[in-house]
């Protein structure tokens, strides 16, 4: 991926940097609150963290390409990260994504998995009713989105909330904050209602959740066996000495990711290579293949089925489901 890089247009993307910004600077002028001022104004300083060096890199290369520096491991899970620029921190918002395009004759094929988080701990819990749950095809977010907020635009978005709460421990606060975010009125009391819904539901996830309190190296596994051990940073610890349980818990699930993203590149030239596909960008759990478009059809069956047995392989016998898609443009919409 470093020595590729990734082909940006410079203009469309000086365009869509400019309209975030005078976005950006009105929404931090207009918030109603402090916390959204500050939240607005974290966007800022994101956004300026890598967008004139993305530009002045793909204005300045004769084939409009962004080399990033790439770290394998780059975060204590073991996530990949880019530096200069920091690739993974561009945002969905906006039109940042859509100035991100193939070359010439070439089309992105965009994977990305699809509920993997609560995947893995459903098959690391080993609930029974993980398999149910999670069955082939099914959308996990939407199911309780629907059953919480039906026909509401919003109630997929609502729903995955409500999952990452049960799965990291996030109380009524958080979760009616987040609801009242996309549009949606919760009570405190039907707030604390759906909370105690899903923990009776995932009785044995709920139990093997509490039961990595006090983790201090968490175990990575591949198909059942122990591939590694990842040590908890001093991040994840509080002012006592503790550490957290929701860190412990996000450590277990990304640094299985990892392991996943690690099959998916390690196997990509023996699925994807004849194809003329490789890799130009990573970013958490989506991966974002550069190739030629008479042949892009043929590679997303291939990467899709590489990105299924990848994730697979840390499920433990759960369904896999993942999303892949040939673009014009990374962005999902121009």
């Amino acid at each position: 991926m470093q020595q590729r890089g990734v082909r940006v247009d410079p203009e469309r993307w000086g365009s869509a940097v400019e309209a975030l910004r005078e976005g950006g600077i009105a929404a931090t002028l207009e918030a109603e609150d402090p916390a959204q001022a500050e939240a607005a104004l974290h966007r800022l300083i994101t956004l300026d963290s890598y967008a004139e060096a993305v530009q002045a890199q793909a204005a300045l290369d004769p084939h409009q390409r962004v080399r990033a520096t790439w770290y394998p491991g780059g975060t204590w899970s073991g996530r990949i990260t880019a530096r200069q620029p920091p690739l993974q921190s561009i945002t969905k918002q906006g039109a940042l994504r859509a100035a991100v395009v193939p070359a010439p004759g070439c089309s992105f094929v965009v994977g990305d998995w699809s509920q993997s988080q609560l995947r893995i701990a459903f098959g690391l819990s080993g609930d029974p009713a993980g398999p149910r749950v999670c069955a082939a095809g099914q959308d996990l977010h939407s199911q309780i989105g629907e059953a919480v907020a039906p026909g509401h635009p919003e109630a997929r978005s609502l729903g995955k909330l409500l999952n990452f709460a049960i799965l990291y421990l996030a109380g009524a606060d958080t979760l009616i904050a987040g609801a009242a975010e996309r549009g949606i009125d919760l009570s405190r009391s039907t707030a604390r209602g759906l909370i105690r819904r899903l923990e009776l539901a995932y009785p044995v996830l709920c139990a093997w959740r509490r039961g990595q309190a006090g983790l201090l190296d968490l175990p990575v596994a591949w198909a059942g066996e122990i591939r590694r051990t990842v040590p908890l940073p001093s991040s994840a610890f509080d002012a006592t000495g503790t550490p957290s349980l929701p860190k412990i818990l996000a450590g277990i699930m990304q640094a299985h990711e990892v392991e996943a993203l690690r099959f998916v590149l390690d196997h990509t030239e023996q699925r994807l290579g004849s194809l003329g596909y490789r890799p130009v960008l990573l970013v958490h759990d989506e991966v974002v293949w550069e190739g030629p478009t008479s042949s892009a059809e043929e590679a997303r069956g291939a990467a899709h089925a590489l990105m299924v047995e990848a994730l697979a392989g840390v499920t433990r016998g759960i369904p896999a489901l993942a999303t892949v898609d040939v673009r014009p443009f990374w962005a999902a919409n121009g």
